[in-house]
Formats: structure tokens, C-alpha cells, sequence
């Protein structure tokens, strides 16, 4: 006979349905409700900055079409290799969201014709950049960039107005400490020549070097300079300097721009082994860094500013900071991407990272003040009438609080008490229909009946 089953052990296995708590991607945030005003409050002010020096804003779509990127910012460079987020649409078009900012402006600048502009096309843009990049701190996969542009000179004069607009940001910001570090990495005609005897410098370190390193090495050899790896930074502290081999026209390009920095004494350092990451930069390049080992920039010297500029400890200069500003001249990148060969020069400013710096530095600018007022209301007809006391409120700019939605006068006191509001309106049925309200004093319990139509004046005067 077949054996009967045993009921009782055949209990069926509770199994936890556990609800998926949805989170932003990796190394995106949200920039809450409470954080606003220190964002805002950056872009007033740099946007106030570079339209006192005639930039005018450009906004490019958040996608591009991929070869834009794989062109402008280099096919061997990492953002291309590793961090683009690139999608294929049902039309088979490839498009990626945009990376970084002066590609996307520089494709604007030939397809609307702005070489017919007066020259130079001055531009500014601000907006979110993905780059699918390892997160960690001051470094996001989604990230925000305030960037300048200017087309169409190739005069040292505007290198130096980009550095100096910059410096003048961070200045109005009350930011301390922050020196840009400088260089030269030539053009076409005499770049081959220094990249040979890069190559012979490196033939024999290889095995030093990481695997990163090694691949470059064949490909493209100025960015041995740009790894951060330990062992190749020590690898790269004998490297020969670019300045060393720099055309007669480079070098004079740059000897400018450094004169220039010391008379408009915008405090930098001359680092020989910046050359940044990007395929399109020509001649000089820049990188701004907050430096702790200037101290406090307020009771500099004269000399003091000299032994910064004349600095030569490497090692410090190879230490791992993150740049909060850095750009360059890219004299190629309209002429590859399709339009006339015309010069251009910009920066990038990470926003992410200033803010990050100025809460570090204790400069945030002082939160908005909350409302000071707060309307109650009980009734139909009084939450009505409240509706049109909060736009006459508005149009003399009084902030008012309220609770449109709680019907307790007792709940309303209550929550209007925990916002520390300096008094409260108070309308219920017999006031809507008489016209008139109650102020009471939250702190002393005090109240007082005052005439709808003049409301608005008392409330006015017990605020000053």
C-alpha cells in the first residue's frame, strides 16, 4: 500500500516578501530641498561674474551623437574607452550623454554659424555630465560643470582672461588657498619631438609603470603623465619637461601668460607634468586645486606669493587632490569636428567639488530666512478667504506659512510653534464674515483683532 503523506510536515515555507527600496543610480544624488539655496546661490553669483565679461549662456542637449565624443575628446582617452554611457536608439543613431561640456559647444559653434558672429564668440553653460566612473568622494557619475568658452582668437590674452575669471569666482566666494597649477604641452609642430623622447624615457621603465601605463605608452604616450598610480608617479618625477622642447611660438605664447598671471597676481604653480586628459588641448593647460600648504591667504607676503609661483617640490605637486576647475586651448577641435580652423580656449568649473570645499572652508552663504508669519484658518469660508490674504501677502513679499490642510486651530498653533514663526494669523467663521482677523504674538500669547484692510500694514510694521 502506498504510504500515506504526513499532513502535518508538508507546512508550507513562509517565504518574506521584502519590497525593493528604490535608491538613485551609483554615484548619483539628489540635491534636496534644503541644499538649494548654496547651489543657487553659486550660480547667481558666477553667472553674475561672466556676464559683466559678455558671456552669453548656451544650454546643449543632455544626449549627443557619440562620435562627437569619439572625434572632440579623444578615441584612446578614458572618457571614451570606459565612462561614456552610450545608447543605440530604435532608429540605429548612437548617442551618448554628454561627458563633459566643450565637444557639444564647439558642435553648436559650427552648426549655427557662429564664425559669421563678431569674434571671439563668447559662451557660458551649466548643466549635469555623466561619466560611468568609479564613485568615490568629490567624483560622480553624475556631476555638474559651469563652463566658459571663448572661439574664434588664438591671443594668449584670452588663456589668461579664462584663468583670471575663474580665480575671480572662487574669490568672490571667499575661497582660500586655491592656486592654479600651469603648463605647456605645445601644438603639432613641436609636440612630436618631446613625445620621442618621452617614449625613450619610459622604454626602459615599462615594468615599472601600471598596465594602464604600459597600454599608453603605444597609444598615447603624453597621458603616462596624467596616471596617479604610486608607481608611476615615481616613474614620471625624472621624465623629461615639455616647456624643454616647446616651438619658438608656444613658448612665447606661454611666457605671456605666465607674466600675465604675475601681474594680475593670480598666485600658480609651473607643474611640468600636467598635460590633462582630453586629445583636443593645445599649448597652455590648467588645473585650479584647493592647496593646504598655502596657509591662509590673507597674511601673505609679497615673497611668500614668489616662493609659491617658483615652487618646485613635485612630490607635493603629485600628491592626489581633486581639481575643482580645470580647462585649456584647444586651438583643433573646431577643425576636426568639421568646421573652419579656428582657435578656442575654456574652462570647467565642478561644482559638485566647490560646494564641497566651501562647506569644508565654512563659507556657505547664510540659509534664507524662514517665514515669520503663519496663517490659521477654521471654515470653508475661511480657508477661502486665507487664499487671497497669501497673494496679498505675495505682492508686498511677505513670506507666509500655512496648513490648508488641517482643520484644528490647535494642530495649526501647534505646527506653527514647531517653525518658530514670530506670530500667527488666525481667521475662522466669524471673522471671514466680519472681516477680520487675529494676530497673536507666538511668543507672548498675546492676540489682538485688526480690520482685514489694514492686515497687511500691521503685520508689515510689527516685522521691522
Amino acid at each position: 500500500m502506498p504510504k500515506k503523506k504526513n499532513i502535518l510536515n508538508n507546512k508550507p515555507k513562509l517565504i518574506k516578501n521584502k519590497k525593493k527600496r528604490f535608491q538613485t543610480p551609483l554615484g548619483m544624488h539628489d540635491i534636496l530641498p534644503q541644499d538649494q539655496y548654496l547651489w543657487d546661490y553659486f550660480y547667481r553669483l558666477a553667472e553674475g561674474i561672466v556676464s559683466f565679461y559678455n558671456f552669453g549662456r548656451i544650454d546643449t542637449p543632455i544626449l549627443e551623437f557619440t562620435e562627437i565624443f569619439e572625434k572632440g575628446t579623444g578615441q584612446a582617452t578614458d572618457i571614451v574607452e570606459k565612462e561614456m554611457y552610450t545608447l543605440r536608439t530604435r532608429g540605429g543613431d548612437r548617442l551618448t550623454l554628454r561627458p563633459e561640456g566643450t565637444p557639444p559647444v564647439v558642435r553648436a559653434y559650427i552648426q549655427h554659424g557662429m564664425r559669421k558672429w563678431a569674434l571671439p564668440v563668447k559662451l557660458y553653460y551649466a548643466g549635469p555630465m555623466f561619466r560611468h566612473d568609479k564613485p568615490q568622494r568629490g567624483r560622480f557619475r553624475q556631476f555638474y560643470q559651469f563652463g566658459l568658452e571663448i572661439l574664434g582668437e588664438k591671443e594668449p590674452a584670452r588663456d589668461i582672461e579664462i584663468i583670471h575669471i575663474t580665480h575671480t569666482i572662487f574669490d568672490k566666494l571667499k575661497l582660500k588657498n586655491i592656486v592654479v597649477e600651469i603648463n605647456s604641452i605645445g601644438c603639432k609642430q613641436c609636440r612630436p619631438k618631446y613625445v620621442r623622447k618621452l617614449k625613450e624615457h619610459y622604454r626602459y621603465k615599462l615594468k615599472q609603470v601600471c598596465k594602464n601605463c604600459r597600454d599608453r605608452y603605444k597609444t598615447s604616450p603624453l597621458k603616462l603623465l596624467d596616471c596617479e598610480d604610486e608607481k608611476c608617479n615615481r616613474a614620471k618625477v625624472e621624465a623629461p619637461h615639455v616647456v624643454d622642447y616647446l616651438c619658438n611660438d608656444c613658448s612665447s605664447h606661454f611666457k605671456s601668460v605666465l607674466d600675465s598671471l604675475d601681474y594680475i597676481d593670480v598666485p600658480y604653480l609651473l607643474n611640468p607634468y600636467l598635460v590633462r586628459g582630453l586629445d583636443y588641448y593645445t599649448k597652455t593647460v590648467f588645473e585650479f586645486f584647493e592647496d593646504d600648504a598655502l596657509g591662509d591667504g590673507d597674511d601673505k607676503k609679497d615673497s611668500d606669493k614668489n616662493e609659491i609661483k617658483n615652487r618646485t617640490d613635485i612630490k607635493a605637486q603629485l600628491q592626489k587632490r581633486l581639481a575643482i576647475a580645470s580647462g585649456g586651448r584647444y586651438d583643433a577641435l573646431v577643425k576636426t569636428l568639421g568646421g573652419q580652423d579656428t582657435p578656442g580656449v575654456g574652462v570647467a568649473i565642478g561644482v559638485d567639488r566647490v560646494l564641497e570645499v566651501m562647506r569644508k572652508q565654512g563659507k556657505q552663504p547664510s540659509k534664507p530666512k524662514e517665514p515669520r508669519v503663519f496663517l490659521v484658518q477654521l471654515g470653508d469660508r475661511a480657508k477661502k478667504k486665507a487664499f487671497r490674504l497669501i497673494e496679498e501677502f505675495r505682492k508686498v513679499n511677505i513670506p507666509v506659512r500655512e496648513a490648508l490642510g488641517r482643520d484644528s486651530i490647535s494642530a495649526q498653533l501647534k505646527f506653527a510653534n514647531k517653525l518658530g514663526v514670530d506670530m500667527a494669523i488666525i481667521i475662522g467663521q466669524k471673522e471671514a464674515l466680519d472681516n477680520i482677523a487675529i494676530i497673536r504674538d507666538m511668543k507672548s500669547g498675546s492676540q489682538e483683532v485688526v480690520s482685514e484692510e489694514k492686515l497687511v500694514i500691521e503685520i508689515r510694521k510689527r516685522l521691522k
